[in-house]
């Protein structure tokens, strides 16, 4: 399982035993772990015309992602303090093509910009230029925008539960997903409080460290390796011959 999330609803509505369910999370590409020079920064941040400031949602759009309570959420405290979201990605996955529309109807469609997807190779330093990621979710089994930004030195905002909550660790701003009040009030703290950011940038990196390609290799292997091995079975030849009738 990608979580401990994951693994307590296998067991749960599944019905596997959970010595059967084990626990490894992904890793993160080298380039998410690898500082950059402000030069690559600035490049960026040129070539998708990214404020001097900004706010970050990644990823698709959809009912578990609670974009509609984000967006109203953020009309209520980013403009005011100047600073735009960029939406990364941002498309529609199913049943959320109204919600699109929410900045709009918020009135502040001047104050969200759309970049698209992005090719992994410019995602760590658009992470690295923002403010920070807000992923107030209602469900993430895991959260790899959360995963990545950490790794890059980006404060994050998540929700108070499930997989986002699991990763947290003390790396995070935690906010009710259902109350728009707290993810403003979230918001604000993430831009505001600069304790607070030196103290989720650091404890998010030392998180970070634990998502590498080598760590979940070595963990796999010490799932299999755990496994009981299979009974030795009779050769084909052998059980050929036992199928053969015998003279009485």
């Amino acid at each position: 399982a990608v979580s401990e999330t994951t693994r307590e609803h296998v067991m749960k509505y599944l019905s596997v035993p959970g010595e059967r369910v084990h626990t490894v999370y992904s890793g993160l590409s080298d380039a998410f772990h690898r500082p950059l020079e402000q030069r690559q920064l600035e490049e960026t941040r040129k070539r998708f015309n990214l404020p001097a400031r900004f706010l970050l949602y990644c990823g698709a759009v959809y009912p578990p992602k609670n974009f509609t309570r984000l967006i109203r959420a953020y009309a209520k405290v980013g403009p005011a303090r100047a600073v735009p979201l960029v939406i990364a990605g941002g498309s529609n996955r199913f049943l959320s093509a109204h919600e699109l529309l929410e900045p709009q109807r918020q009135g502040i469609s001047d104050w969200v910009r759309w970049i698209g997807w992005l090719d992994n190779a410019d995602l760590p330093a658009v992470y690295s230029l923002a403010e920070g990621l807000l992923l107030p979710s209602l469900y993430e089994s895991v959260g790899m925008p959360v995963m990545e930004a950490m790794a890059c030195a980006c404060r994050t905002l998540r929700a108070n539960r499930y997989g986002t909550v699991e990763l947290a660790d003390g790396a995070a701003v935690l906010v009710e997903p259902e109350s728009i009040e707290d993810i403003a009030a979230g918001i604000v703290r993430l831009l505001e409080d600069q304790s607070l950011r030196a103290k989720l940038r650091a404890a998010g990196l030392e998180r970070a460290q634990r998502f590498n390609w080598q760590r979940t290799a070595a963990e796999v292997m010490d799932v299999l390796e755990s496994l009981p091995r299979a009974r030795s079975r009779p050769s084909t030849h052998a059980a050929a011959e036992e199928m053969q009738p015998h003279a009485p």
